[in-house]
């Protein structure tokens, strides 16, 4: 089984309102050492996405660079689509924050952008690629492709993103290659892969968790309070794999459902902004930062002490799941 701890590596609080085009900090990229200290000390080498106002960042590019150049990380890209240029607009709002809703055009134009900027920077492109928002769709992964990216991580496992976001709660769990034409369909000669994030269930078999999920947040099972009830009784507990948003041992019992099930993949989220206090609304302050560091910690303690679990990145995991699919 894989696991691999996937960063989005971008610019202070992107949740205090709006989506400014320009003018972001990134503090917290000071405080990356930490989480890279804490990934060293269990062999995994973390998979940072970084996006544009880290890398023009004299400071923040400096921290990346050093940890990229001694062999700890990967770097991908992570695409916000309202502060990775090139634009279109003046303003951006809760449809156009999305990248797939955006036109082919501009999409290409942004990802070819940050594509080569992370070139320059770190004298390769990237192969791995997170949108902002998990906002991507077919034509999104048709132009990663084209640009030399072998998997993308954005989709989200059992979710819908919001109001003008994509709905992933019919796509694979699992890594699987996309289809050319529908996100939500594997095919063997895909475009390229996809290793969604984890999101699942903590008792039963993952599918028909979902579908118990689903039918108890319809209206009138929410007015009788069916999810809270089946929440606390352990039935369709959804958990997303997110130190952050879950607690260590809710993340530990979703690796534990997973490996039940077979799974071939744990993909852990966080943001870097978490790390700093003040950062994220998960990471209100000091206390908060370092808990999130130590769920980490706890997760990766846990989960590694199984043999067979082997930390990657997200390049490493394309190129094992290619291995699989070309012998086969």
């Amino acid at each position: 089984m894989y696991l691999l701890v996937t960063v989005d590596t971008e610019e202070d609080d992107a949740w205090s309102g709006g989506y400014p085009p320009s003018g972001q900090s990134v503090r917290n990229i000071e405080r990356l050492p930490k989480l890279q200290q804490l990934c060293d000390r269990h062999g995994v080498r973390p998979t940072y996405l970084v996006n544009s106002p880290v890398i023009d960042d004299a400071t923040s590019r400096s921290v990346l660079q050093t940890l990229h150049a001694e062999g700890r990380c990967e770097i991908g890209a992570h695409l916000h689509a309202w502060c990775d240029g090139p634009h279109d607009r003046d303003s951006y709002d809760d449809r156009t924050s999305y990248l797939c809703n955006l036109s082919e055009p501009i999409q290409r134009a942004k990802i070819e952008r940050l594509t080569d900027k992370i070139a320059s920077v770190f004298g390769a492109a990237p192969v791995s690629f997170r949108a902002g928002r998990y906002g991507i769709d077919h034509v999104g992964l048709k132009l990663l492709a084209e640009f030399g990216y072998t998997i993308d991580s954005s989709v989200l496992a059992f979710r819908a993103c919001g109001d003008h976001g994509p709905d992933y709660r019919d796509c694979p769990w699992q890594p699987y290659r996309v289809s050319e034409c529908d996100i939500r369909m594997a095919s063997d000669e895909g475009l390229i892969w996809e290793a969604p994030v984890s999101v699942g269930y903590t008792r039963g078999e993952q599918e028909a968790a979902h579908r118990l999920f689903e039918r108890l947040n319809h209206p009138l099972p929410r007015v009788l309070k069916a999810p809270s009830i089946a929440r606390r009784l352990g039935v369709a507990a959804q958990v997303k794999c997110s130190p952050e948003q879950s607690t260590a041992t809710e993340i530990i019992q979703l690796f534990e459902a997973y490996r039940a099930a077979g799974a071939e993949t744990l993909v852990v989220l966080l943001h870097s902004s978490s790390l700093m206090p003040g950062g994220s609304p998960y990471a209100r302050n000091e206390s908060e930062a370092a808990e999130i560091l130590a769920r980490v910690d706890r997760v990766l303690t846990h989960c590694l002490s199984f043999e067979g679990v082997k930390g990657v990145t997200l390049a490493q995991l394309a190129t094992s799941l290619e291995a699989q699919r070309c012998a086969a």
